[in-house]
């Protein structure tokens, strides 16, 4: 009888790695969730709890009755929704597509769920429709109620990369213009870049004022104006590095060594319209996974520099490892460079129980899918594993150089893959942790190091701040980081006290819910509040003393507002 299980269960692992092979996003799932999948039969519903394992931003699937007359389907998928209940963001799959038929749920759940990430990205091509017709829009500064409006029609992800493309353009324009100008005055008002950094600097105010004096503004477009404001201050910034040290020509180091996006127009009788993205010497086609509206990372130049090693190493053939101490954005960093570039980020937590068999699979499926994985804290594998895996990513990275752009077939141990041009693959370590394995030579030489130090936290708070609606974002973010400074080295080490980026973002996250639920407290009183709503609590009777001082030296003649507790 044990024989006859053992030979059932083995056909049934065979039959689940088939329908892998097929559709190389079920490795992402554990067999359990896979064969609940494959046993709904003609039903959708059931795959929404397991959906968002396999995609960026998608969290469900919207199905309705499939036209009559149809035999071999009850429905067919007409939108895909992003997070939220309800949901916040819809994108139609069929909207200006009449040619195409519906997307039917049918018995072969691996073969709908192909063509669902074929008509997601067709429909984002087509979104991208609106960057091109309202590119004279964009350039315009408009009231905020203007722009309120225009934000609220759009889609997170299309108004934060029409927002890099048309950056990118303009930039371009500007540096031609300088090309031909023989000498220019940099003082000028007519200098292109500085006509360009006050265009910018008013755009950023705009978004800003957009925040604060909106009222009722929805949670939603509260996250677009969010990352439009991060995004855009950064643009903001590089403009203006670019100024002050005199770039003029588009081959400069400053310019080519930023994110550029390019918006490629059809044909005339296509409706689709494709992104690609340069960075040094390296281009990448956008991937066109739909990302909904997560947060997005603030911008730094510690963030540009690990984009820049990472997108080389993409270009060479290679993965990236950031390395560094906890709490400085390896793996965030590498989840925002895929959300700028649209891919699906697997984030994978190792450890010793992992075995080749496991990464395998992890390894086919993003290979296979085109998708990036991170793989964190990659040096808590064991050594005798991590010296059979880095045969895997050997072939892989062959395979994708070999490719020439095109897919490639490979072994993964037993595992098969077909590899796609467009699959990532990254490692973080932190090699100040006790128990951690040395990579082997052969591995090591396959990732490109990033060496991720402590990030630059005033230029953080600064745009975490402007992106909530601070005016005076320039002047309180300096006194936030001082004093989160002051708390590290002068309290007391008690053990349960961490005063580093983790807890910096957890009090900007406050403060920013405060100045939303309080509108009528000035700035300086929404941050003290702030500050000391997240701390005092944890603090120790003796530091509660100096932590007084602290806010009596960085912000002298301001108290702590009150709040009325009657409700309580």
């Amino acid at each position: 009888m044990n024989a006859n299980f053992e030979s059932i269960q083995k056909s049934l692992i065979q039959f689940l790695d088939s329908k892998r092979g097929k559709f190389p996003r079920f490795y992402f799932l554990p067999y359990e969730d896979l064969l609940e999948i494959i046993g709904m039969g003609k039903d959708p519903k059931p795959l929404n709890k397991h959906i968002k394992k396999m995609f960026a931003g998608l969290h469900s699937l919207e199905a309705e009755p499939a036209p009559k007359g149809t035999q071999t389907a009850k429905y067919y998928i007409k939108c895909i929704l992003s997070e939220g209940n309800p949901p916040e963001e819809s994108i139609d799959l069929d909207a200006g597509a009449a040619e195409e038929t519906k997307l039917l749920v049918d018995q072969n759940c691996e073969e709908w769920l192909k063509e669902l990430i074929e008509r997601m990205k067709r429909a984002l091509q087509r979104l991208f429709k609106v960057v091109h017709t309202d590119t004279n829009q964009q350039r315009r500064i408009r009231e905020h109620s203007y722009m309120r409006n225009w934000i609220a029609q759009q889609k997170g992800q299309i108004l934060v990369t029409a927002a890099q493309i048309e950056w990118s353009n303009m930039c371009r324009e500007a540096l031609a213009s300088l090309e031909k100008l023989a000498n220019v005055n940099p003082s000028s008002t007519s200098h292109p870049l500085k006509a360009l950094k006050a265009t910018y600097r008013k755009k950023c105010n705009v978004y800003i004022d957009v925040v604060e004096k909106t009222p009722g503004l929805t949670a939603l477009d509260r996250k677009k104006l969010t990352a439009l404001i991060i995004i855009e201050e950064h643009h903001r910034e590089v403009i203006d590095k670019m100024y002050n040290t005199k770039t003029i020509r588009r081959n400069h180091f400053d310019w080519l060594s930023q994110l550029r996006f390019t918006l490629k127009e059809p044909d005339a009788n296509d409706q689709h319209y494709f992104v690609t993205i340069e960075q040094m010497n390296s281009e990448f086609d956008y991937g066109y996974e739909y990302q909904g509206n997560q947060p997005r990372l603030v911008i730094t130049p510690l963030t540009d520099r690990a984009y820049m090693t990472l997108t080389n190493a993409l270009s060479m053939y290679r993965g990236g490892a950031p390395q560094g101490p906890a709490g400085t954005g390896k793996t965030e960093t590498v989840k925002d460079l895929g959300k700028s570039l649209a891919f699906f980020v697997l984030v994978e937590n190792c450890d010793g129980t992992m075995n080749p068999q496991y990464l395998a699979g992890k390894l086919a499926g993003l290979s296979s899918s085109g998708a990036w994985g991170c793989f964190d804290e990659f040096n808590r594998i064991l050594l005798d594993v991590l010296s059979v895996i880095a045969s895997m990513f050997e072939s892989i990275f062959d395979c994708i150089r070999q490719g020439q752009g095109e897919a490639k077939a490979c072994n993964l141990g037993d595992v098969p893959a077909l590899v796609s041009k467009d699959a990532g693959f990254f490692i973080t370590m932190n090699p100040g942790y006790a128990g951690r394995s040395s990579l082997p030579d052969n591995l090591a030489a396959l990732f490109r190091p990033v060496a991720m130090m402590k990030a630059d936290f005033r230029a953080i708070a600064k745009i975490e701040l402007m992106s909530v609606g601070f005016k005076e974002a320039e002047v309180l973010s300096v006194k936030i980081v001082s004093i989160y400074d002051l708390m590290d080295k002068q309290l007391s080490k008690a053990k349960h006290y961490e005063f580093q980026m983790r807890s910096l973002k957890s009090v900007l996250r406050a403060v920013g819910a405060i100045k939303q639920s309080m509108p009528q407290l000035n700035e300086t009183s929404v941050v003290i509040k702030g500050v000391r709503d997240m701390n005092l609590s944890k603090l120790l009777a003796e530091d509660v003393v100096l932590f007084d001082k602290m806010f009596e030296d960085l912000f002298p003649d301001c108290e702590e507002p009150e709040v009325n507790m009657d409700d309580l």
